[in-house]
């Protein structure tokens, strides 16, 4: 190829753009150049390009556009000028490219040229609103590591056929891509990571037969796994009943990680592991019951709206991070204290526990709690109440939401003393939303602690 003036080659339409498009112009054609001079005069690789691609009547912010980066504004008809930059990119031995078009829900797809399937020096293939159509060429992509497909149009026999010829695949994500209902992955036998996110729930994965994976998150899809060397599992917005969540779990013996996150119905959670480490239930709403028999956990959280019953049998070095948001007033606020307190009597392990009081009525209610707790409630009885173990309380902070400026309100419990009655009842309501930080200063015997 002989460097030459492209602007002969753009589309016809572009030539009758008044000014206001010629910086565009003028950038695209420096694009053009730029992958031309790499391979004819410089004879340079290109280790990284992110090609941007904004279709008509798209809207957004701008990108940076320089040897590796390009944005082109209405391309309507262009398509011809975009294959040509990726085949260069392609023929310069690109390793790491990056594909991004953006278009309105009416426009369609750009398809991408056939030169992608022969890129074999490619390590990582990102791909995000364009189509893929069946390669009329051998896929020679020995080389790829990583494939990444959001908001692809393509159909089961493709993604298949493509996943079946990168030999050397670790690493694959495939995220909203359309057109895709049904499909396997059983040829993959280097593939370590995976990836799946259905934004319709309509996808079904038969299987996925991948002996060396080791992470798997899957997101609105149910898949049927033979990945005996799983270590860690992300489910989220799965819909599982408690008896489908055990047989799923039960698959993978060397699982070391769970999180699980807004899966309904899912209510019950019982099972035992001896190499489990890390484990985190996160606003499953559903979920009233866990009951783990893991000797070797080293972290648990749950994050919920419910307070659950919590049974387990760790060791004394895992901790557990707790994270409550109270949707109701303070109407049931006595039933749910309760469960509170039964939540926290289940374990000493707590480490961090975050309330979110969505209620000006219950936030002042805990604080006057609080500050003013009643000592002689159980004075003559021999088991005490939290009231007496209770040594100090301080605000640590109070952080509105949306806002960076924290409020001061440290010095409240030194001076409630001299405050008038009903001072917290009439300043409370005024502060606006946020984050109350409380540090809790406990004394408790030894034979309690």
């Amino acid at each position: 190829l002989q460097i030459m003036d492209r602007i002969s080659e753009l589309p016809t339409f572009w030539k009758e753009k008044d000014e206001e498009l010629q910086k565009e112009f003028d950038e695209l054609k420096l694009i053009d150049n730029n992958l031309v001079q790499f391979r004819n005069e410089l004879k340079l690789g290109i280790q990284k390009w992110i090609l941007l691609v904004r279709l008509k009547d798209v809207e957004g912010s701008s990108y940076l556009v320089n040897k590796w980066t390009a944005l082109v504004v209405d391309v309507e008809g262009s398509s011809s000028l975009v294959d040509k930059w990726i085949g260069l990119a392609v023929g310069n031995g690109v390793k790491e490219l990056h594909i991004v078009v953006e278009s309105s829900p009416h426009e369609s797809a750009y398809t991408l040229p056939q030169a992608i399937y022969s890129a074999k020096l490619l390590t990582t293939l990102v791909l995000n609103g364009c189509r893929l159509d069946e390669p009329l060429i051998a896929i020679n992509l020995n080389s790829l590591k990583n494939l990444s497909l959001q908001r692809v149009y393509a159909n089961e026999q493709m993604v298949h056929n493509l996943i079946a010829e990168c030999c050397s695949l670790e690493d694959l994500s495939l995220r909203y891509t359309l057109g895709l209902k049904f499909f396997s992955v059983s040829k993959a036998h280097k593939l370590k990571n995976m990836v799946i996110v259905d934004y319709s729930r309509s996808s079904e994965l038969e299987s996925i037969v991948a002996p060396s994976l080791q992470q798997l998150t899957l997101v609105r899809v149910i898949v049927v796994a033979t990945c005996p060397n799983l270590k860690k599992l992300h489910l989220s917005e799965i819909v599982l009943e408690d008896q489908e969540f055990h047989e799923l779990i039960s698959k993978f013996p060397l699982l070391e990680d769970l999180s699980v996150s807004s899966s309904q119905p899912l209510e019950r959670v019982k099972f035992s592991s001896n190499l489990l480490k890390r484990v985190a239930f996160l606003f499953c709403r559903s979920l009233r019951a866990v009951d783990l028999d893991t000797p070797n956990l080293l972290s648990f959280t749950f994050e919920s709206v419910r307070i659950p019953t919590i049974s387990i049998s760790a060791s004394h070095q895992c901790p557990w991070n707790v994270f409550f948001v109270h949707e109701h007033d303070v109407g049931d606020i006595d039933n749910w204290y309760l469960k509170l307190k039964e939540f926290l009597g289940a374990s000493n392990q707590i480490e961090n526990l975050l309330i979110n009081l969505r209620s000006v009525n219950i936030r002042q209610w805990l604080l006057e709690l609080l500050w003013n707790r009643n000592e002689k409630c159980c004075k003559s009885c021999p088991i005490k109440c939290w009231r007496h173990y209770l040594k100090n309380t301080k605000t640590a902070s109070f952080l509105p939401n949306g806002d960076a400026r924290p409020i001061n309100i440290d010095n409240w419990r030194d001076r409630l003393p001299m405050l008038p009655d009903g001072y917290l009842r009439e300043r409370l309501p005024t502060l606006p939303d946020g984050n109350f930080k409380l540090n809790l200063e406990w004394c408790f015997p030894e034979h309690d602690a």
